[in-house]
């Protein structure tokens, strides 16, 4: 599966969806009989805010990579997209509509229900921590009659791929004062 598909669109759904849940909160809260022009209004707000939400976090490189998941720079990246969400919308709200009731509401309301609603989200949890593993150690020469192995020892240093000489020995004192200690 891609990494797109696996890790990113996740949170690419949920920061979309996160938008309609506000929506239902704010509009829950204000009240339950709307007419169909107010209904109208909700799902235009809806369907705009969560276009929105993915454009411009595609455009701020949300989604792509720029920030580290579950990090303080993401969460600074999310508030970012989500004021400009809310800025964009508030204005075009206001003078599509003027100053209506359900309109308003959902300009200054849904932002903030918003990011109380998105919280961790599905797809913002840190993906599992991959095994690390030395690389496999190619076998020794054929008759050879050293003990030791053909390659040295190597360390696998994290997530980079690259492998760096491990030391085998230790010589020296066991005293911490000593410095005659080298591998």
């Amino acid at each position: 599966m891609p990494t797109f598909v696996r890790t990113r669109l996740p949170r690419l759904a949920w920061d979309a969806a996160s938008w309609v849940i506000a929506s239902a909160v704010v509009t829950g809260v204000v009240h339950w009989h709307l007419s169909p022009h107010q209904w109208a209004i909700v799902a235009s707000y809806v369907v705009a805010a969560s276009l929105l939400q993915v454009l411009v976090g595609l455009a701020l490189k949300l989604y792509l990579g720029r920030y580290r998941l579950a990090t303080f720079d993401e969460n600074v990246g999310l508030a970012v997209v989500t004021g400009v969400v809310s800025v964009v919308l508030a204005t075009f709200s206001v003078s599509l509509y003027g100053l209506e009731s359900t309109a308003v509401a959902l300009s200054v309301l849904c932002p903030p229900a918003r990011a109380a609603v998105h919280g961790p989200g599905p797809g913002r949890l840190p993906d599992a921590p991959r095994p690390r593993t030395a690389p496999p150690h190619r076998p020794r020469a054929s008759g050879s009659s050293s003990t030791a192995p053909a390659t040295p020892a190597r360390s696998w240093c994290g997530s980079s791929g690259r492998t760096v000489p491990r030391p085998t020995t230790w010589s020296g004192s066991s005293t911490t004062t000593g410095s005659s200690a080298t591998w």
